[in-house]
């Protein structure tokens, strides 16, 4: 298994053969809280795209919701920018709230 991609071997449920590396990017924009709209400017795709891609990435991991999704993707690996194959630029992460 590769360091720079978590969601490579059979113990991941086969993950990177379900997700795309741009489908893992979309999915961790989602887990940072991003909406669609956020996204696709972040990304340089539509709104519609995003939407059409989060329809592709529920049923390819059998859920029906943003939450649901990020659960499972978090519950099988860490999930974080530095840890996948396609890694977002630092501009692309929230930045880290202070208590």
């Amino acid at each position: 298994m590769s360091p720079h991609y978590p969601f490579q071997s059979d113990t991941c449920g086969g993950l990177r053969q379900r997700l795309t590396p741009r489908e893992l990017q979309i999915a961790q924009l989602v887990a940072l809280g991003l909406t669609n709209a956020e996204i696709g400017k972040k990304l340089w795709i539509t709104e519609n795209s995003i939407k059409q891609a989060l329809k592709r990435m529920f049923r390819k991991l059998e859920v029906s919701s943003r939450a649901g999704m990020v659960a499972q993707l978090l519950g099988r690996k860490k999930f974080i920018a530095d840890e996948i194959h396609t890694p977002l630029p630092p501009t692309l992460t929230r930045p880290q709230q202070s208590h």
